[in-house]
């Protein structure tokens, strides 16, 4: 049982740290009141979860899973410093790394508490969701060449104006998720443009976009439709238009066993709960190679990414009298 300790720029205090207190509070109650389990328990903390500073996430929990790789290990920051080095700065040995990976089998299952980072729970009023899975995550980087020209001497109508097209494309990638349900969610969530001058007409634009879905075929389907409006946008707009994957992650279901067996014990508990899906990637779909897992959610108000969420105590108080 575990979770991170990391977590996003101006991220909300629970964000990781609730499921890593919450196995170490598991773990401190069975000591305390003499129970023996049939299988050992291991609070674990896993590091590198958000992936924020080096631009690879699951450092930690693809290191327990064998997943790790040199290229994550020579990532750099923004100060161009490799990961391994950070991690020898606060003492970590980096010949032992291996020594982490745990083998298929070795662990009987494992569970993750964590906020849900949504809306849902918090709306329905109840305390606790069991996650049937969480999505799959494609990450692209569309560079937009246009022409830069003067803003004032050159006609509207012979503009190359890469921002004019990046402008499409944010509407359009909002509007497949949105509208046509292409996939679950889009976002177009980073914009770089140049020369960004407000008296010259944008010469290249790169936007970054993001899609999620628990159906792969739904994230292929919007893949396909990205490299539609892309192309369209060329035709209208007199661009050029590389689209570049960085990343297809594959959703990961969890067995209606291990759902089950976290309904069943919410009820015991005196919990209500529902089945609810995870929008964010977590630490559990990394050990979900090598062992059976089941992630339990709790409301948050709020949402993600921000100082202001919080999940207040009476959300997640027995139901029961």
């Amino acid at each position: 049982m575990g979770s991170h300790t990391d977590t996003v720029p101006l991220g909300g205090k629970y964000d990781g740290a609730l499921g890593v207190m919450g196995a170490i509070e598991v773990v401190k109650t069975l000591a305390e009141n003499g129970h023996v389990t049939r299988h050992p328990i291991e609070a674990i903390v896993f590091t590198n979860e958000e992936g924020t500073r080096f631009h690879r996430w699951l450092i930690g929990s693809r290191a327990m899973a064998g997943m790790l790789e040199p290229e994550d290990l020579a990532a750099t920051d923004a100060e161009g410093v490799t990961l391994a080095q950070r991690m020898g700065d606060i003492g970590g040995d980096l010949s032992r790394v291996d020594e982490a990976a745990r083998k298929p089998g070795d662990l009987a299952a494992y569970f993750e508490l964590h906020i849900e980072q949504g809306p849902y729970l918090y709306r329905s009023g109840t305390p606790i969701g069991v996650v049937t899975g969480i999505t799959g995550r494609g990450v692209f980087e569309l560079d937009i060449s246009g022409m830069s020209n003067h803003a004032g001497t050159t006609p509207m109508g012979e503009r190359r104006d890469a921002l004019v097209a990046a402008s499409k494309l944010v509407v359009q990638v909002q509007r497949m998720a949105a509208e046509d349900e292409i996939c679950r969610v889009a976002t177009a969530g980073a914009l770089d443009v140049q020369p960004n001058a407000v008296n010259v007409v944008p010469g290249r634009a790169t936007v970054g976009i993001e899609i999620r879905d628990l159906d792969m075929a739904a994230l292929e389907a919007a893949e396909q439709e990205l490299t539609r409006m892309a192309r369209e946008c060329e035709e209208q707009d007199g661009v050029q238009i590389t689209i570049n994957r960085h990343r297809f992650t594959d959703a990961v279901p969890i067995t209606q066993g291990m759902q089950d067996w976290v309904g069943e014990a919410a009820e015991l508990a005196g919990f209500a709960w529902e089945r609810v899906p995870s929008g964010a990637g977590h630490d559990a779909q990394a050990i979900a190679t090598i062992a059976p897992m089941a992630m339990v959610f709790v409301p948050s108000v709020g949402g993600s990414a921000t100082p202001s969420r919080s999940t207040p105590a009476q959300r997640t108080a027995p139901t029961a009298p």
